[in-house]
């Protein structure tokens, strides 16, 4: 689902006092050369969503992807993350919603995403 999806609302966030030492390092890996972030590997309830959902609402142009073992078909479909990764910039830029539109009808591997 979209950082902005209905069916993320509302959507976890950290309470402002929260996990301070964990965003700030994020922040500083964002604003450094490591701009890759995964959280993993943390069991269910340590806050991950949360912390992740808070850095995309606070970096400018960042893009978030969530990867989850949901059992939810419809966003469990590993064939939607190109268009899922592209729909939002191209809604937001014309310019770009053209160049996204033009590759994409050369390119046969991507009409079945």
């Amino acid at each position: 689902a979209e950082s902005n999806s209905a069916t993320r609302d509302p959507p976890p966030k950290c309470h402002p006092d929260a996990h301070i030492q964990v965003r700030e390092g994020l922040h500083n890996r964002i604003d450094g050369a490591t701009r890759l972030i995964w959280t993993h590997g943390l069991p269910a309830g340590a806050c991950k969503s949360a912390i992740m959902q808070t850095i995309a609402e606070t970096v400018p142009a960042c893009a978030t992807l969530f990867f989850s073992r949901s059992s939810d078909p419809p966003r469990n479909d590993s064939k939607k993350v190109f268009t899922t990764l592209a729909y939002n910039p191209g809604v937001a830029n014309d310019g770009y919603y053209r160049y996204i539109e033009a590759r994409l009808s050369k390119d046969p591997l991507f009409q079945i995403s």
